[in-house]
Parts: C-alpha cells; sequence; structure tokens
C-alpha cells in the first residue's frame, strides 16, 4: 500500500538524520498515528459499532507491524474464545495459559534457530509476548466469576471478576484494542468493556477530555525525551563495549559507573515505546477513572489498573519495588496470575507465609519463559529470585525502615541497590553467553558475588529466627514459655 511505503520512507528518511534503525522509526509513525483514532473514538457511541472500531483498527495497525506474522494472534484468540467456551470455568483458564505458553515457545524457540541473538519490529513475539497476558487475564477472570465474590479475599480477583460469557466480537475486540495492538500494554477485560458499553466512569468522558489530552500529551513528551537519552547515551557508551577483553584492563569502580550509566539508557529504549503505548491508552479514555474519597468527593485519575503504572523504574533501597516497577504491567499480570493463583491453590483462598517463596519462585520461572528460552535469561532470574528473597527477609527485619530513619544511609543503600539490579544487565541484554561471561569477568563478577552472598546471609538469618520462634511458644496469658531440649 502507498500509505505504508511512504510510511518506510519517511522512517528511512528520519533514520539518516538521527542515526536510528528505519524500521523502528517505521514502529513509532506508527504507533503516532493511533492517537488520530483515539481522539474520534469521543465521537462514536453504540456498544457493537465501537467493537468493531476497535478490532478492525487494531487488525489493521497489527497487519501494518507485523504483516502475516499477526495470524499468531488471531490463532491464539480463537482458541481463547474455544477454551472459555467449551471447556467450562473451572479448568478453561489453566488450559488457556498453556497453550499460549506453549504457543509463546514455539516462536521462541523459532527464533532461535532462525534469528539466533537477533531482534526486528516484526518479530512476532513481541505482540504475543503482551498479548499472553489478555489471553490468561480473560480467562482467569472468567474463572472467578462463577465463585461468591465474599470467598475471593484477593482484591483484584473480585473486582475483575466476568460473570457473563463474553462473545466472539468482544474477545476479539478485547485482543485487538487498537492503542494497544502493536506493543502492548496489557489491560483488564471489564475495564475494557466498561469502557465500550461507556457505563461507570467512562460515562462522562467527554466532560473530561480536557484533562486527559493534558495527561496524554504528558507521557508522549515523556516518551520523546526517553528516545532522546537512549540515543544520546547509547551512541557515547554502547553497553557492548564491557563484552570486550579490553574493558577488563579498566579499575571495577570504572566499570561500575560506565553500566550504572549506560544501563539505564537501553532501558529508556523499552520505555519509550511503553510509555508511547501508554499514552495512547490515555488518549483513548480507557485508564480515566475516578475514585470516590471518604469525603464523598469524586477524584480524577490515571493511575487504576495494570495499564496505569506503564512508566519509568523509580529506584528505591528495597529490591522489591526496583523489581516491580521494570515492565510494570507484566509484573502486575505474573502477580494476580501466577503468583496469587499459587497461593490460592496452596493455601485454599487465605493468605500464606510459608507458600509465598514457591509462589515466588515459579512466577520467576514463568518470567523467565516469557522471555525466551536463552540461557542467560534463566540465570538473571534465578538471581532475582534471590535477591528478592532476601529483600523480603530485610523487610521482616525491619532492615530498610531503619535505614529510612537515617537519611544520611539512604544514598549509600540507593546506590548499592541499583549496581546490583544494573549490573545483572550484563548477563540480560548478552544473549551470547562467551558475551556475558567477558562482562561479569570484566567487573569481578561483581552482581552474582553480591546477590548470593545477600542471600546466603540473610537465609542463614531467617532459618535462625525460624528456629528460634518455634522453641517459643505463647501461653494463653500472652506470657512465653521456651521449651527444654530433652536430653
Amino acid at each position: 500500500m502507498k500509505i505504508l511505503e511512504f510510511r518506510d520512507q519517511l522512517g528511512e528518511s528520519i533514520s539518516k538524520i538521527i542515526g536510528a534503525p528505519g524500521n523502528q522509526i517505521s514502529l513509532i509513525l506508527t504507533m503516532l498515528s493511533v492517537i488520530p483514532f483515539c481522539l474520534l473514538n469521543y465521537f462514536i457511541h453504540g456498544k457493537n459499532i465501537r467493537l468493531i472500531y476497535s478490532l478492525v483498527l487494531g487488525f489493521l495497525f497489527q497487519l501494518s507491524i507485523y504483516k502475516f506474522n499477526c495470524i499468531h494472534i488471531f490463532i491464539s484468540s480463537i482458541g481463547t474464545y474455544i477454551f472459555i467456551h467449551y471447556f467450562g470455568r473451572k479448568y478453561s483458564a489453566f488450559y488457556v495459559l498453556v497453550f499460549s505458553f506453549l504457543y509463546l515457545s514455539y516462536l521462541h524457540i523459532k527464533r532461535m534457530f532462525f534469528e539466533y541473538g537477533e531482534w526486528s519490529v516484526d518479530d512476532p513475539t513481541i505482540i504475543y509476548m503482551m498479548s499472553i497476558a489478555k489471553f490468561s487475564s480473560l480467562a482467569f477472570s472468567y474463572e472467578d466469576g462463577e465463585i461468591d465474590p465474599k470467598l475471593i479475599k484477593n482484591n483484584h480477583h473480585r473486582e475483575y471478576r466476568i460473570v457473563e460469557k463474553p462473545t466472539l466480537l468482544e474477545v476479539l475486540s478485547f485482543i485487538y484494542f487498537y492503542p494497544t495492538s502493536i506493543v502492548g500494554p496489557s489491560i483488564e477485560f471489564k475495564d475494557f468493556i466498561n469502557f465500550i458499553k461507556e457505563e461507570d466512569c467512562y460515562s462522562n468522558l467527554n466532560e473530561n477530555i480536557l484533562y486527559i489530552l493534558g495527561h496524554g500529551t504528558f507521557y508522549l513528551i515523556a516518551s520523546f525525551l526517553s528516545m532522546a537519552y537512549y540515543a544520546i547515551i547509547s551512541n557515547k557508551l554502547p553497553l557492548e563495549a564491557e563484552a570486550e577483553e579490553e574493558f577488563g584492563k579498566n579499575s571495577l569502580l570504572y566499570g561500575l559507573l560506565y553500566i550504572k550509566i549506560c544501563i539505564p539508557a537501553i532501558r529508556a529504549r523499552y520505555y519509550s515505546g511503553w510509555i508511547l503505548s501508554y499514552s495512547m491508552v490515555i488518549f483513548s479514555g480507557l485508564s480515566y477513572t475516578e475514585k470516590i474519597e471518604k469525603n464523598g468527593e469524586k477524584v480524577k485519575t490515571l493511575e487504576k489498573g495494570c495499564y496505569g503504572r506503564v512508566r519509568s523504574s523509580e529506584w528505591s533501597i528495597d529490591p522489591n519495588e526496583t523489581i516491580n516497577e521494570w515492565n510494570k504491567t507484566i509484573h502486575l499480570w505474573l502477580k494476580y496470575n501466577v503468583f496469587t493463583r499459587i497461593l490460592r491453590i496452596k493455601t485454599k483462598n487465605f493468605d500464606g507465609e510459608k507458600h509465598k517463596s514457591l509462589a515466588n519462585f515459579v512466577t520467576f520461572i514463568f518470567s523467565a519463559i516469557w522471555h525466551g528460552y536463552y540461557m542467560n535469561y534463566y540465570l538473571t532470574f534465578f538471581l532475582l529470585y534471590c535477591y528478592k528473597t532476601s529483600a523480603d527477609i530485610l523487610g521482616k527485619l525491619k532492615v530498610y525502615e531503619w535505614i529510612y530513619q537515617r537519611p544520611y544511609l539512604k544514598p549509600f543503600a540507593t546506590i548499592f541497590n541499583c549496581l546490583a539490579f544494573e549490573t545483572l544487565g550484563i548477563i540480560f541484554w548478552n544473549l551470547e553467553w562467551e558475551k556475558a561471561y567477558t562482562g561479569l569477568k570484566n567487573i569481578k563478577f561483581y552482581p552474582i558475588v553480591v546477590i548470593l552472598t545477600l542471600y546466603i546471609t540473610t537465609t542463614l538469618i531467617n532459618i535462625s529466627i525460624g528456629k528460634k520462634n518455634k522453641r517459643e511458644k505463647p501461653k494463653e496469658n500472652g506470657e512465653k514459655i521456651i521449651e527444654k531440649k530433652v536430653e
């Protein structure tokens, strides 16, 4: 088509000016072209018309980027509908999750065989990785629909349960929702269907269009700033340099400082796309809501739902917060559809501290599989599991609370946390193990040494505290009794 040819030619022209790949520029231009259609949506009313509008536009935009590869999303969308309609509420979510993960695994393995270590804009795994969150969250919410809401302890599961069986048009329109059809983010079906019906907080969108446009523009500008940061830093400090033998001649301090500067630039490449897609969701109006405060006044906000957190990472001294802020939509999808689901099974819908470690471990394995089958991913997520487990223990011991009470310690703790997290990027970004190993050697295996030392130390402390608590049993009057060891 002439429109696509013009887009690609324009992308190549811009590429020559700023130095970024032409196909990436074409992707950004396509995403920007979605915004006018988001604004046009305010003048379209009627459930079926809005459903068709969402489906047709989403399919066309996806087709323009992924071409024949978008067939994978269509097959899985139909598969999700079939599982929901013909396999019953009790098992359909499990089948959808397994089917979509196996399909994603096929795409990952195929890519490894034919394009090992390569990345391209039209790679179908990009959109499938985001769509899998829609497939499974829809199925799990439908599963919750037959459960008495009073028996569901998790607030998110209770709020987003789906009682009525969705139609094929609703399922396809949800999956292909045009602001999310190219790179995501994930959204919840209940929010989407209320948006389509113009119910709940969406009944007065037109009255708040200036508020919505203001927020959308803010994130649009943030996306461009993120792109600029990536373009400037990555050209001057390429991450590939740390995987060269010459880099090892520098001091450890120089190596850590180099990575501390260039890794955020690599993240900015991803954030720029995620923030841009989030701005599109804002412009469409779907992320708008109103919260009712205790005083009864309505407060406008765009920070509700899993799509409301697609933005730059918020660094902290707590590794839990650092990990959670990376790709927020997927973090919340894993939290509500893997982590908390495991806890519901193991604890019969009640909170269970002793099962959280297992749930954390399985969740990190899911995340590794979601990313692909490169060995480096599994080492990265194993270390992240160790890091998070250590953070949980430190949190229980109120170590972070102690540090927050001493402001002079907070900068040092934050830097320590950032370095431990960011140096993992050497393992994660270098898909070839030889390069990752060279990079780690150049910084004296810093992340592995630090994280494993922290994990072993905190685990031993936790075991020691657990044994002490077992020896102390409370009496009915609240006093403690110490069990004597029997010789």
